[in-house]
């Protein structure tokens, strides 16, 4: 049976939780329900024989237990009702019979969460455009919509360019600041003293972040695989390694391409979110202004440029999938959310690094990725802060269970399991996409800019300089 897991844990409330401390109320809007036979995924059941593991929540469960303890204490909300919405159209599919261990996940914590503030918590799941259309009509009308929303990060400017969304320094200070929390994805969302999203370890957003898929097959054949899995372990996997492998595979097999991909306007965006550059320097004290990445983004412009030029190195098609399963591509460029729709045996690897230099992988976080914020049609924020702290130092238990759920229902090897968490906790948000969806010389100014680059020749600078004046502007509209 195919079940329809949701990107974000809270969504899955909606069909699974039946704890009397969480009560879940259900959308109209939102589909929730089973996929036919007839379009069900073919999945690759040939796993590796893995040992039975320990309950994967029991750890992070006792951990999260403990930090509630200790920052809560006896806080008690004396049973208020509070309410969540979580805005999100894509979902995550899993071959599952039963509960999975994420949805077991997402009751404990919620229950958990209830229990510690002494609340009771419902929560709504909202597809994208009826959430601006009902966020806006609570805002005209005057009515309270939310304690707490957690939306695609694409919607911050969106929400700020209607003044939907509420300003976080200025409603609780400087307190998105605990361990539990992602403080350079937050930054993405700040300036001149002014916070609108927070990120941290309950987002979760597998269908937002890219990954590498290794088709196996290929590099067993070949023998790739175990120095593939050691460059990955000891920090040497880059660009350059990956592209490498194609003149090796052409000396049997000529039409084996090396990486491939469905979009390049993505596959572009990808490879810089894995740069860990970002488009703008941020800061909450400070205007945004635009990063000076000088001759890292300079090279990788360079690189990208060598690479989409290569028909035999690098292919962009909307059948990628399909040339996947068919062997005729060693690497795939992806979502990890697409896990589930790839056939044959592959390895889940992180995103390479772009040079040798480069210290860190970094996961690419696309527009899609999920921010915590406050609408400034809620009345009564006092509760917001707290709702958004409990979560996220609870959110190792969503990690636990999704990363075990891959290793159940999707993943081919133990290999894929060990790198899933690293991709998972690593994602690089950027101001661009919090804000180009609503202010065009923003994304004129980002990823606009590097994509022309890439596939005109033209400078990056040159781009980036005929925006200059619109994005000042826009900038001390976003930040007023």
């Amino acid at each position: 049976m195919l079940k329809k897991i949701a990107i974000f844990f809270l969504v899955i409330m909606l069909c699974l939780c039946s704890a009397t401390s969480c009560v879940i109320e259900i959308d109209d809007r939102t589909e929730i329900g089973e996929t036919s036979a007839e379009t069900a995924p073919e999945t690759y059941n040939s796993y590796v024989s893995i040992p039975p593991l320990a309950d994967a929540l029991e750890e992070s469960m006792l951990k999260a237990d403990n930090a509630l303890n200790e920052i809560f204490g006896d806080k008690n909300y004396d049973g208020v009702e509070l309410k969540v919405v979580i805005v999100e159209d894509a979902e995550q599919e899993f071959t599952v019979n039963g509960v999975t261990t994420y949805s077991r996940a997402v009751r404990q914590l919620s229950n958990l969460v209830s229990e510690k503030l002494n609340c009771r918590v419902s929560v709504l799941a909202v597809p994208y455009d009826a959430f601006l259309s009902d966020a806006q009509s609570s805002l005209d009308a005057g009515l309270f919509y939310a304690d707490v929303v957690c939306v695609p990060q694409k919607a911050i400017g969106y929400l700020k360019n209607r003044n939907m969304i509420a300003d976080l320094n200025e409603l609780y200070g400087d307190v998105f600041n605990a361990e539990c929390y992602n403080a350079a994805a937050t930054a993405q969302s700040a300036g001149n003293n002014k916070l609108y999203g927070v990120v941290g370890n309950a987002a979760i957003s597998p269908n937002a972040y890219t990954c590498v898929y290794l088709n196996k097959k290929v590099s067993d054949a070949y023998g790739f695989t175990s120095e593939i899995y050691e460059a990955v372990n000891n920090g040497t996997w880059t660009l350059e390694l990956m592209l490498g492998y194609r003149s090796r595979c052409a000396e049997k097999h000529s039409d084996i391409v090396s990486i491939g991909t469905s979009d390049t306007d993505f596959f572009i965006e990808s490879v810089f979110g894995a740069s860990g550059m970002n488009y703008m320097s941020t800061s909450i004290g400070n205007l945004p202004t635009l990063a000076n990445n000088g001759a890292q983004l300079d090279n990788l412009v360079a690189k990208l440029r060598g690479v989409i030029a290569d028909a035999s190195s690098y292919i962009a098609a909307e059948n990628a999938h399909e040339l996947f399963a068919q062997d005729k591509l060693l690497f795939c460029v992806d979502t990890l959310g697409n896990a589930s729709k790839l056939n044959g045996n592959f390895t889940v690897l992180p995103m390479p690094k772009v040079d040798a230099e480069q210290e860190e992988y970094y996961t690419p976080a696309d527009e899609n990725a999920v921010v915590f914020c406050v609408l400034s049609s809620n009345d009564r924020t006092q509760y917001a802060v707290d709702l958004i702290r409990a979560f996220n130092e609870a959110g190792d238990m969503l990690y636990a269970g999704l990363t075990r759920d891959y290793l159940d229902h999707v993943l081919r090897n133990e290999e894929s399991y060990r790198y899933i968490e690293d991709i998972l906790k690593a994602p690089v948000y950027d101001f661009a996409y919090m804000y180009g969806d609503s202010y065009a010389s923003v994304a004129a100014s980002s990823y606009e800019a590097l994509k022309q680059a890439v596939t005109t020749k033209l400078q990056y600078s040159y781009y980036t300089g005929r925006q200059a004046y619109a994005l000042k502007n826009d900038l001390k509209k976003i930040f007023s």
